[in-house]
């Protein structure tokens, strides 16, 4: 029982006989002792209400994001469904969502984001279409992917778009947003992770091989109207080596103490398969907001690579990005989600750095938190694809993290699996051996996908949004969002 919701709210009379006549007195209401972490392992459906998808195929809970996009200020929900190209805003959790369509077959609402960029004081909903536009497929060697697109809307309207640099960039497949430059407005971070790809076949075995990388991530300043060129970008930040997809995860955060938020791209080398690139680990790098122009790795004041150790070095370091300040010292963690990470009986990882941090360091050299073999005995639960920090569902004053594991069989193949751990855990922890844990209930549900909170409902408690994109709604796979309320029947 989180909390009691069932405690009386009426007001209890009873009147008390004085010599100078009756007098009735009021009892206040009964409080209602505070919401609590429910301690244990739990089916998420007896913890969370469903936004269900739209229909068959659309994969909504992809990406999630939390803004003001009404203007009256409370926090509201973002909700990717990219197999429709579609993005549903929820202004009040209780009432049916506005659509925000994109073009067709563009994977619009893979990624999103919420910020002000155009200072008219209202957050505008940052929305990813990785898949638009033209492809890179003018000759045998070219790629095939698409040219991408970011997309800034209003719930008016379209405000602005950024266009990839060039067919094959899949520009928009990750987005944040943050005032780097301290001007009152958010800037766009944006990722590119497939910028440079091309094909080439490999002779002993006979295949025509996507080399997918080394990618790309862009830094725009606001105001952002209109048409936007990448080519007005105020930093570069491009990858260093094929298959290394920098720009497939991004964070701005204020690592550095500055007051400022700074870039984090993530570089996980997710297509770099062993038997081509066999030192593939992954990596996430920080740089200071202030830096301009084009910067690589080795500018970086923070650099965080894969496991140090072992055969399998293919990780997938920075394929998640988060950060918060979860022990209260005002300087912020930063957490690097390794999903793929197999080494020392670890079956999916995330990095925890206690912040400030700089230099170059090894994953396995930080706070590891670190996920067991599932119920399989295997790893692919994608344990650290997806991240989440600085929450406080019980509104006790001390932050929460959240780790996903989206096709993690603990209970059900594909059902996934979420964390949730409160404050600061302190050296190596095993995951799912203690704090919240939050299991899905039907297979390929593909719960933990993705992430976001805030305050939905104004009563102080932030609640917890997580996607699942393989969520079935009358039979079809078309997603959904469970919304973790500890105040809600739900949630107790």
């Amino acid at each position: 029982m989180i909390g009691d919701a069932t405690a009386p709210r009426a007001l209890a009379v009873f009147a008390v006989a004085a010599l100078s006549g009756g007098c009735t007195f009021e009892r206040p209401p009964a409080v209602p002792d505070p919401p609590t972490l429910p301690a244990g392992e739990h089916p998420i459906d007896s913890v969370a209400s469903l936004l269900p998808g739209p229909g068959a195929g659309a994969e909504a809970g992809w990406a999630l994001a939390v803004g003001d996009f009404d203007g009256d200020g409370r926090d509201d929900l973002a909700v990717g469904a990219p197999g429709r190209s579609a993005v549903a805003v929820y202004t009040d959790l209780t009432e049916a969502p506005q659509w925000i369509d994109g073009p067709a077959d563009s994977r619009f609402g893979a990624a999103l984001a919420a910020g002000d960029l155009d200072g008219d004081g209202v957050d505008e909903i940052i929305v990813g279409a990785p898949e638009h536009g033209d492809r890179a497929d003018a000759g045998p060697l070219d790629s095939g992917l698409a040219r991408g697109a970011v997309f800034v809307h209003a719930l008016s309207g379209l405000r602005a778009t950024v266009a990839g640099a060039a067919p094959g960039d899949c520009a928009g497949a990750a987005v944040a947003a943050g005032d780097v430059d301290d001007d009152g407005l958010d800037d766009l971070l944006l990722g590119s992770p497939c910028r440079g790809s091309y094909r080439y076949t490999d002779p002993s075995l006979e295949l025509s091989i996507l080399a997918q990388g080394p990618g790309a991530a862009w830094l725009m300043l606001s105001p952002l109207v209109g048409d936007v060129a990448l080519g007005d970008a105020a930093a570069v930040y491009p990858g260093a080596e094929d298959f290394e997809q920098a720009g497939a995860a991004l964070l701005l955060a204020d690592l550095d103490g500055d007051g400022r938020p700074d870039p984090v791209v993530g570089a996980p080398d997710y297509f770099g398969a062993q038997w081509v690139n066999a030192t593939a680990r992954g990596q996430a790098r920080h740089w200071s907001g202030a830096l301009r122009g084009e910067l690589h790795p080795g500018d970086a004041s923070l650099l965080v690579r894969g496991g140090c150790c072992g055969a399998d070095l293919f990780d997938e370091t920075g394929s998640a990005l988060a950060a918060a300040d979860l022990d209260g010292d005002g300087s912020l963690e930063l957490l690097v989600g390794a999903p793929d990470a197999k080494d020392f009986g670890i079956f999916g990882a995330t990095w925890l750095l206690p912040g400030p941090a700089s230099g170059e360091i090894d994953g396995l050299n930080t706070t590891v938190l670190a996920a067991p073999p599932d119920d399989q005995g295997e790893s692919g639960g994608d344990v650290g694809r997806a991240l989440a920090a600085g929450f406080d569902l019980d509104a006790d004053g001390v932050p929460e993290l959240a780790i996903g594991g989206p096709r993690d069989a603990r209970r059900l193949q594909g059902g996934g699996v979420v964390q949730i751990l409160e404050g600061l855990p302190g050296g190596y922890t095993e995951l799912f051996s203690g704090g919240t844990v939050l299991t899905g209930t039907s297979s390929n549900q593909e719960l933990g996908a993705a992430f976001a909170w805030g305050d939905f409902d104004g009563d102080g408690a932030d609640e917890l949004a997580v996607g699942a994109p393989g969520e079935r709604t009358q039979g079809h796979r078309a997603g959904g969002v469970f919304v973790v309320d500890l105040s809600s029947p739900e949630g107790s």
